[in-house]
């Protein structure tokens, strides 16, 4: 799957330091991107897969996310549910210029750190305050921009202060190296498709030692990592070729046809016939 790099100098408005957003379906989202400048969006209804950094972050109403520019990510339905969002991405030095003000280096590591971007859920109070400073933010981006880039600086600072904390951030998120490094081998279609077996052999780890790990760092089993790599890969042939649906699921390495069913209707709330009726309008 290609990724695209998004850049400051077309996605934010250089006289204000960012460009908000609203987005009314993941349809019209990105597809899987990076970029070189920050970004903050919040889930304002309904629900999402975010595919990020080669994990998957299950987004529903009120989740606030911190997106750093070596994070690549894209979003997608949550089985048969859509989602609204609005996104601030900000140019990379007003974040810098925070980080600095509120604690420096220290500050940074917080968000910085973690393998996934931060995230947190917002009360409806909470909610409602967000995205009343969003609006003043982008209708002060119309005519006011000198004056948009100092108001952009306060909501800044105030969102990692008010809504974000050390606990979404907790150095327990952190994957270790090999971890990282494993997770970036099984995105490759001859390991995933190859299986446990195979997971177990790259990692150098024991099946228990690598159980505990993927429970205290993705909050999932091995098992779950794997099978969910290859859904998103039978998901893509189904949407992208017209290969019986047998074959998909043996290409994205089920050997079972009636468990590649059950599992595909769990994570996307339908056949994979049906998905691939409804393609052209996804």
């Amino acid at each position: 799957m290609p990724v695209y790099r998004l850049t400051a100098d077309l996605n934010t408005d250089p006289e204000v330091g960012a460009s908000p957003n609203r987005i009314v379906s993941v349809r019209f989202a990105a597809p899987m991107h990076c970029h070189d400048f920050y970004e903050f969006f919040l889930i304002v209804s309904g629900s999402c897969r975010h595919l990020v950094n080669g994990g998957v972050q299950r987004l529903a109403e009120g989740a606030l996310v911190f997106i750093r520019p070596d994070d690549t990510h894209a979003y997608d339905y949550d089985g048969k549910n859509d989602c609204e969002f609005v996104n601030i991405p900000c140019a990379a030095e007003l974040i810098r210029e925070a980080f600095r003000y509120l604690g420096g280096e220290p500050f940074a590591r917080r968000y910085l750190a973690p393998a996934m971007p931060p995230v947190v859920i917002l009360s409806q109070v909470e909610r409602k305050a967000f995205l009343t400073e969003y609006e003043k933010l982008r209708v002060l981006s119309s005519f006011n921009k000198p004056y948009a880039r100092l108001f952009l600086k306060g909501l800044i600072a105030e969102t990692f202060t008010s809504y974000f904390s050390a606990d979404c951030t907790a150095s327990s998120n952190t994957l270790p190296g090999w971890l990282e490094s494993l997770l970036a081998e099984m995105q490759k279609k001859e390991n995933f498709t190859a299986g446990l077996s195979r997971m177990y052999a790259l990692s150098k780890r024991s099946p228990g030692h690598l159980n505990r790990a993927f429970r205290q760092y993705l909050s999932m089993t091995p098992v779950a990592y794997i099978n969910g790599l290859r859904l998103d890969y039978a998901k893509v042939l189904l949407l992208s070729t017209e290969h019986p649906i047998v074959d998909v699921a043996f290409e994205s390495g089920f050997n079972n046809l009636s468990h590649f069913y059950h599992l595909f209707h769990g994570e996307y709330g339908m056949a994979p016939a049906e998905l691939r009726k409804r393609r052209k309008t996804i």
